[in-house]
């Protein structure tokens, strides 16, 4: 059985000829996050690429935002007493 695959953005800082960092995001289908930053690390081979010094930053699903985050929240807020 063949795993499903979840699109991932794998961001990355790196140094631009312009002399600043900046992040360079990449988006692929993956297993795992892992899986992405493997798939993610093949892209530094392309020749149109013109950043260096690639320094991992994140690895999220594509589907993951701020909405998500706050859809975990969604527990009642008890006081606690001691």
């Amino acid at each position: 059985m063949k795993m499903k695959q979840t699109k991932y953005i794998v961001t990355y800082l790196a140094d631009y000829p312009c002399g600043h960092r900046h992040t360079l995001r990449i988006a692929m289908g993956a297993n795992d996050a892992i899986d992405a930053i493997e798939k993610s690390q093949a892209a530094f081979t392309d020749d149109r690429l013109t950043c260096t010094n690639h320094t991992l930053f994140s690895v999220m699903p594509e589907e993951f935002n701020e909405n998500t985050t706050a859809n975990l929240d969604k527990c009642p807020k008890m006081e606690v007493k001691s």
